[in-house]
C-alpha cells in the first residue's frame, strides 16, 4: 500500500490512499481522485496506479506534461516511491507503508482515530466525535457529523481518518464553504487537520483535537452546585438588560444580532469583482455566491441578479461539457454532440465545444454519409428515411449534398404523413451556415394545403394574425371540409387564447392551463407538423414556466418526485426552459446524494422516480436495484 502526498504551492498538504491493484486520477476536473486546482494542471492529467508491487504513472495527454527529476515523461512509466512527481505547481510524493501499521500515538489519548471537534463560540459545549471510517458532515439527521445549522449544506464536507496522518477534511462545493484557520479550502481538495486546528463549516466554528472528547465540564457538580450556577448565570443576564436599557447608544442595529465592530464584510464592488475573477476561473459556485450575497446587499440591483443567473446557467453549461467528455470516451459520439449543442452559444464553454463538436461530426458524417448513399443505391425507402436525415443534419451546415437531398425528398414524397426533413438552424454556431436546400414552413404548408385560400388563412395564423385567418378561411369555409375545419379551429384558438390570457393576468393559473391545452389542441388541427405557429410557441412557453413554478414549489417541500413530474410535463412544452432545466440538475444532484448514503429499495426507487431513465443516477439505482430489491 502506498501514501500519496501532495503539496499544493502554497505549502498546503493533501494525503491519499493508493492500495494494491487500484487507481487515483489526477486533474483539475471534481469528478477527478486527485484534485488540483490551477489551469496548469489538465482537466484529466495522470493517473497513477499499482499493478501488484509495482508502481506506475499514465500521463492521460496533458497539455503541461508529467516531470520527475526534471524529465517529462510521456505514456506510461514505472516509478520508484521517493522522488517528487510534478504536475503544473504541485508536487507528489509517495511512499510505501505498511496498511496493518497501527497510526501514530493508537491506543493513547492522542490517537488520531478517536479525534473530535469541541465547539466554539455560539457552538460552546457542544461536541462532534469524527468517525474513523469515511463520513460527511451536513445539516441532515442521516450523516455522520451532523451539525444543525441553516448555514451548513446538506452534505457540505467530508471527513476520513487516513492511516498515518490523521483526519482530513474535504469541502464539497458547499454552499458558504469550509475553513481551517481562516483559509477557505478549495472543493475536493483535502486538508490534514492538526490538534488545535480552528474548523469553521458554514458560520459555526470548531477546535479540532486530535484525541478522545473530555468529560464535559460540570459533569461533577451536585445538583445545588449546578442550580447556583444557573441562578447566578440568569442575575447576570437580568444586569446586562439593566445596563442596555439605561444606554440606548449601544444595542445592536439589529434586536438580537450584536454589532461585531472588529470585522466588517466586503462591500457590493468587491464581491462582484471576486464573483467576476470566480467565473474567470471556473469556479462556478464560488462566483454564484460571491453574487448571490452582493444581490442581497442591493436586492434591486437588477445587473446584479443577471450575474447570479450567469452563474447559474455556467453551472449547467459545465456539467453538460463534463458529460459530453465523459459520452466520448466511452465512445458514444453521437451522445456527446447531443449533449454539446446544448450549451449555450454566449457561455465560456461555447469556444471549447464547438471544437469538439466539428471533431467528433468530421467521422460521424462520413459513417452517416456511407449508410446513406448506400441505402439510396440500394432503394431502401425506409433506411433512407432513417439514415439520409441524420447525415444531411450535419452536412446541410457547410456543403450541399444534391444526391441525398433528392434521394431523401423522393423517399418523402412516396410516404404518407412523412414529416418532410430540414436543415436545423440550432446546429449552424457550431458548424457553420448551411447552404442546402432544406424546406422551409411556407413549403410545408403548401405541401399540406393544395387549396390557396386555405393556405393563405394558414400562413397568416402561423405568422401570428388570427383576425387575417379567420377572414381569410370566412370566405371558404364552406368550400371543403378542409376550410370548415380549420374555420372551427380557428374560432377555438381566438377564444380559449384570450381566455386563458385573461385567467394568467388574474392569477388563475389553473384555469390558464386548462384553456391553453384546449387551445393548443385545436392549434395542432390547423398547422402542420414541423411548423410552429405564434400563438402555439407563446402558449408553450407560458404552460412550461407554470410547470417550472409547480416543480419549483414541490421542489421547496422536498417533494422531489412531485417536482420532476412537474418540470418532466413542462419539458414537454419548452425543452430550452432554462428554470426547469437547471430544477432538473438539482434533482440529478440530491439523487446523487441519496446514491452516496448507501439507500435500501426504498431510497433506489426514490432515485429512479425523480431522475431520466439516461442520467448516470437513474441507471446506477436501477442496476443496484435489480441486484438488491427483487
Amino acid at each position: 500500500m502506498y501514501q500519496v502526498t501532495v503539496h499544493a504551492p502554497d505549502g498546503a498538504e493533501a494525503h491519499y490512499s493508493l492500495g494494491d491493484d487500484q487507481g487515483l486520477v489526477v486533474g483539475r476536473e471534481p469528478t477527478c481522485d486527485v484534485v488540483l486546482p490551477s489551469k496548469k494542471v489538465s482537466r484529466r492529467h495522470a493517473r497513477l496506479f499499482t499493478n501488484g508491487d509495482r508502481l506506475h504513472i499514465e500521463d492521460l495527454g496533458s497539455q503541461n506534461g508529467v516531470f520527475v527529476g526534471g524529465a517529462r515523461l510521456s505514456g506510461t512509466s514505472e516509478i520508484r516511491p521517493g522522488p517528487a512527481i510534478e504536475v503544473g505547481e504541485f508536487k507528489i510524493k509517495i511512499k510505501k507503508v505498511d496498511p496493518h501499521a497501527a497510526a501514530p500515538g493508537e491506543g493513547d489519548a492522542g490517537a488520531a482515530g478517536e479525534g473530535h471537534l469541541e465547539g466554539q463560540a455560539e457552538m460552546a459545549g457542544q461536541t462532534l466525535h469524527l468517525p474513523a471510517e469515511p463520513g460527511f458532515v451536513g445539516r441532515d439527521p442521516g450523516r455522520e457529523v451532523q451539525i444543525d445549522n441553516d448555514s451548513v449544506s446538506r452534505k457540505h464536507a467530508e471527513v476520513r481518518l487516513e492511516p498515518g496522518s490523521g483526519h482530513v477534511v474535504v469541502d464539497l462545493a458547499s454552499s458558504n464553504g469550509t475553513f481551517v484557520n481562516g483559509e477557505r479550502l478549495k472543493p475536493n481538495l483535502p486538508r490534514t487537520l492538526k490538534s488545535g486546528d480552528q474548523v469553521r463549516f458554514g458560520e459555526t466554528t470548531w477546535q479540532y483535537v486530535a484525541g478522545p472528547a473530555k468529560r464535559a465540564a460540570g459533569a461533577g457538580l451536585t445538583s445545588r452546585q449546578k442550580l447556583l450556577i444557573a441562578v447566578a448565570a440568569l442575575l447576570l443576564v437580568l444586569v446586562i438588560a439593566l445596563v442596555a436599557l439605561h444606554h440606548p447608544a449601544s444595542r445592536p442595529a439589529r434586536w438580537g444580532q450584536p454589532v461585531n465592530t472588529s470585522h466588517q464584510g466586503p462591500d457590493e464592488a468587491t464581491l462582484i469583482a471576486q464573483g467576476q475573477q470566480a467565473l474567470r476561473d471556473d469556479r462556478f459556485v464560488d462566483a454564484k455566491r460571491f453574487f448571490t450575497q452582493a444581490w442581497d446587499l442591493n436586492p434591486l440591483d437588477a445587473q446584479t441578479r443577471m450575474l447570479v443567473r450567469t452563474a447559474e446557467g455556467e453551472l449547467h453549461n459545465q456539467q453538460l461539457f463534463n458529460q459530453a467528455n465523459t459520452k466520448i470516451e466511452m465512445g458514444r459520439d453521437q451522445e456527446a454532440v447531443d449533449l454539446l449543442t446544448q450549451i449555450s452559444t454566449d457561455s465560456g464553454f461555447f469556444a471549447r465545444s464547438r471544437l469538439k463538436v466539428q471533431e467528433l461530426v468530421s467521422s460521424l458524417m462520413q459513417r452517416y454519409g456511407a449508410q446513406c448513399h448506400g441505402a439510396a443505391r440500394d432503394g431502401n425507402r425506409q433506411k433512407v428515411l432513417k439514415l439520409c436525415p441524420r447525415y444531411l443534419d450535419y452536412a446541410c451546415q457547410t456543403t450541399e449534398d444534391e444526391a441525398a437531398v433528392k434521394a431523401l425528398r423522393k423517399a418523402e414524397k412516396a410516404t404518407r404523413d412523412q414529416i418532410p426533413w430540414t436543415c436545423p438552424s440550432r446546429l449552424a454556431p457550431w458548424l457553420g451556415s448551411g447552404t442546402a436546400q432544406a424546406a422551409s414552413p411556407k413549403t410545408i404548408i403548401e405541401r399540406q394545403y393544395h387549396d390557396k385560400d386555405v393556405r393563405e388563412a394558414v400562413e397568416a395564423y402561423v405568422n401570428g394574425n388570427i383576425l387575417q385567418a379567420q377572414q381569410a378561411i370566412g370566405k371558404v369555409k364552406n368550400k371543403n371540409d378542409t376550410a370548415s375545419e380549420i374555420a372551427e379551429a380557428l374560432t377555438i384558438v381566438s377564444g380559449k387564447y384570450k381566455e386563458g390570457d385573461a385567467d394568467s393576468r388574474a392569477g388563475d393559473q389553473q384555469g390558464m392551463l386548462q384553456t391553453f391545452t384546449d387551445a393548443l389542441t385545436a392549434d395542432q388541427q390547423i398547422v402542420p407538423t414541423g411548423v410552429t405557429s405564434w400563438y402555439g410557441q407563446d402558449m408553450r412557453t407560458r404552460l412550461a414556466q407554470y410547470y417550472a413554478t409547480q416543480g419549483q414549489s414541490s421542489f421547496d417541500q422536498q417533494s422531489y418526485t412531485d417536482a420532476y413530474s412537474a418540470w418532466s410535463t413542462g419539458l414537454g412544452y419548452d425543452p430550452q426552459n432554462k428554470s426547469i432545466l437547471d430544477g432538473m440538475t438539482r434533482l440529478e444532484h440530491h439523487a446523487e446524494d441519496i446514491l452516496d448514503s448507501g439507500p435500501g429499495c426504498d431510497g433506489l426507487r426514490t432515485v429512479m422516480h425523480i431522475t431520466s431513465d439516461s442520467s448516470s443516477a437513474h441507471q446506477q439505482a436501477s442496476a443496484t436495484y435489480a441486484k438488491k430489491c427483487q
